[in-house]
């Protein structure tokens, strides 16, 4: 070999583009772009030094910059699969599905993988070509057994587009999949189907019971009037999570409807003990313990609100009836008094009762 060219292979060796893999491979992204910026316009025809530039910029997470040098990458060498590949990719991941379906139509044409079908079918389903997306989605689960799940991506896509029994179909491939159950119980749900809902969900709560899938076993039990078979799935459910404020309204709202008073009371307080600035808790308490003839408790729950300035005409109305109920004659006058005061006539009912009562609680007062 003549020292020339012996010479010629070390300078190359040494160059920038040499200089650039090295501090690639350590992970110096800066020195990494310095040097392939370099090697990239020392040879305009280097493809690799603008591929290796926009692979840099990747990693740095600068999409933007990395298309740049990928189109410059393909536009010497527009054949290059790993370009079109990458720079689909990066089109994609900054929110341009339909800049980068012909990219990657074309690297998936050239060479199909995962990442490439997979990258294609987002793209397509970004841009609502939803037949050919799932074409794609099932080309990449061909790579993987395990990747079938990507088609709950396309199902949700359905979702959004309201196309709901294209959903409904796709949900109904995965039953052993807890959050899409949920999913296709909602749906049939909002079409409904009750009924089917019922049984889709009772299925996924049989297999392996989630705390999702019980609370919505139980809303499907509630919207089809089964109010005892709701209350028991929602007590599992919120015994599983005692912290869920809502969960415990909704728990101790099905004990109310089924008469068990205390036990929805009980839910209620503990609503109002993780969350004690709730107007809504303390509201459902005080109404709960109104019925269940607890008056005290209930005169202390309505104190409650009216501290949170929730003194509302029907607060109003149960403290003058637990007065009542008290035999506090001067309090429960009061208290009908500020209701009648209040209700504007939106209490009928109660009105008449306010009424009645203050006219004989007068007329004992005046006895005595």
């Amino acid at each position: 070999m003549s020292t020339l060219l012996v010479l010629m292979l070390l300078a190359q060796a040494a160059g920038p583009l040499a200089e650039g893999n090295k501090a690639l491979d350590a992970k110096d992204y800066p020195r990494a772009v310095e040097q392939f910026t370099q090697a990239a316009a020392a040879d305009r025809t280097d493809f690799f030094a603008e591929f290796q530039l926009a692979l840099t910029y990747n990693l740095m997470g600068k999409d933007a910059d990395a298309i740049a040098h990928y189109k410059a990458a393909l536009a010497i060498n527009p054949e290059l699969q790993e370009a079109q590949s990458n720079l689909g990719l990066s089109l994609l991941r900054a929110g341009d599905p339909l800049g980068a379906i012909p990219y990657l139509e074309s690297a998936a044409g050239k060479k199909s993988t995962y990442v490439t079908e997979i990258a294609l079918a987002r793209a397509l389903l970004g841009t609502g070509r939803f037949a050919e997306a799932e074409t794609r989605y099932s080309k990449a689960a061909a790579f993987d057994a395990a990747r079938k799940e990507d088609l709950l991506e396309l199902a949700s896509g359905y979702e959004r587009a309201g196309k709901n029994a294209e959903a409904i179909a796709l949900y109904r491939e995965f039953p052993e999949h807890a959050a899409a159950q949920a999913r296709l119980a909602a749906l049939l749900s909002a079409a409904g189907k009750t009924e089917d809902s019922i049984t889709t969900l009772e299925a996924a709560v049989a297999r392996a019971p989630t705390d999702a899938s019980l609370i919505a076993l139980a809303q499907a039990y509630f919207k089809a009037n089964q109010i005892a078979k709701a209350a028991d799935i929602a007590g599992r459910a919120a015994a599983a999570q005692p912290r869920d404020v809502e969960l415990r309204l909704f728990y101790g709202r099905l004990l109310r409807d089924q008469r068990k008073l205390l036990d929805a009371a009980n839910q209620f307080a503990a609503a109002t003990q993780i969350k004690p600035d709730s107007v809504e808790a303390w509201n459902e308490l005080a109404a709960a313990l109104a019925a269940a003839e607890q008056y005290p408790q209930t005169l202390a729950a309505l104190d409650r609100l009216r501290a949170l300035g929730a003194d509302t005409p029907g607060n109003l109305f149960y403290r003058a009836l637990s007065y009542d109920h008290l035999a506090q004659r001067p309090e429960a006058i009061q208290a009908y008094n500020q209701f009648l005061a209040t209700s504007q006539g939106k209490f009928p009912n109660q009105e008449f009762q306010a009424r009645q009562r203050v006219r004989i609680l007068e007329l004992e007062l005046k006895k005595r």
